[in-house]
């Protein structure tokens, strides 16, 4: 979708919500497939390019409807796990909810 300079990239839902990225049509982004699957959280992972600088962008959100378990904390903590070999500079952007 494009409105006013700006394009919409958003992944499949998977058990709520969904994740959406909106930047504007000067960031190129290529979504980024993560190895491991998630069942306590939606991620969108993407390789992003800003005037020719790179850098990784991780969106997590974990809802807060559902009690935490040590499943996330394996959970995220392998995707993280999976992401530091990545030789470029990141970004996470994290909505997660633990009491």
């Amino acid at each position: 979708m494009d409105h006013n300079g700006a394009d919409v990239n958003t992944l499949s839902l998977q058990n709520h919500g969904g994740i959406a990225v909106i930047h504007h049509r000067q960031i190129e982004l290529r979504k980024r497939p993560l190895e491991l699957p998630t069942t306590t959280f939606e991620n969108l992972c993407c390789d992003a390019t800003v005037s020719g600088k790179r850098f990784l962008l991780l969106c997590v959100y974990r809802p807060g409807s559902e009690a935490v378990s040590s499943v996330f904390f394996d959970e995220f903590t392998a995707v993280l796990e999976q992401l530091r070999w990545v030789i470029i500079s990141s970004m996470s952007l994290a909505d997660v909810f633990i009491d």
